[in-house]
């Protein structure tokens, strides 16, 4: 998967050896990513890779990295909408028991309305077990911002200048 997207990046010697400068920074898409006009933010289908999105809406799968890169996803794995068992087994690794507290929310009939991270001791309130908050937050992962088609060449040739310099 990685491969593609580091092969204009340029190389440095280590230690010796000679390895990809990962510590490259694109600054112009840090400048592009707030510009809303030039994205439209699509839906992420359980089970879906950046790969298949990237050639869905730009014909080249190994444009996925733009995708990646857009959202301020760096690790393409946990940091992705994981399936239902991805995320089963991502929790039970990560936690001694997925059914233990992770933290308390606040209850619709609480003056807070709800949703609001609370102590134990608010009347309000009820827990969110370590399963539930993952799984909250891997749903926060299922909208992403798209770069539109259109936009796709220039991102492109400003990556290329940029490495090149």
């Amino acid at each position: 998967m990685t491969t593609e997207y580091f092969s204009s990046f340029p190389q440095i010697v280590y230690n010796g050896d000679l390895i990809t400068n990962l510590t490259i920074r694109l600054d112009f898409i840090t400048k592009i990513k707030n510009n809303i006009s030039i994205f439209q933010y699509i839906p992420v289908i359980t089970g879906q890779k950046p790969e298949d999105i990237a050639y869905q809406y730009y014909g080249d799968a190994t444009l996925y990295w733009i995708i990646l890169y857009m959202n301020d996803i760096i690790d393409p794995y946990y940091g992705w909408l994981l399936t239902d068992n991805q995320l089963y087994a991502y929790a039970v690794q990560k936690y001694t028991s997925i059914f233990d507290t992770h933290h308390y929310e606040t209850t619709a009939a609480s003056p807070l309305g709800a949703g609001v991270i609370t102590d134990s001791y608010n009347t309000y309130r009820t827990a969110v077990t370590n399963l539930q908050y993952e799984q909250t937050q891997n749903e926060l992962k299922r909208n992403i911002k798209l770069l539109k088609g259109s936009y796709v060449a220039q991102v492109i040739s400003e990556y290329r200048a940029e490495l090149s310099q």
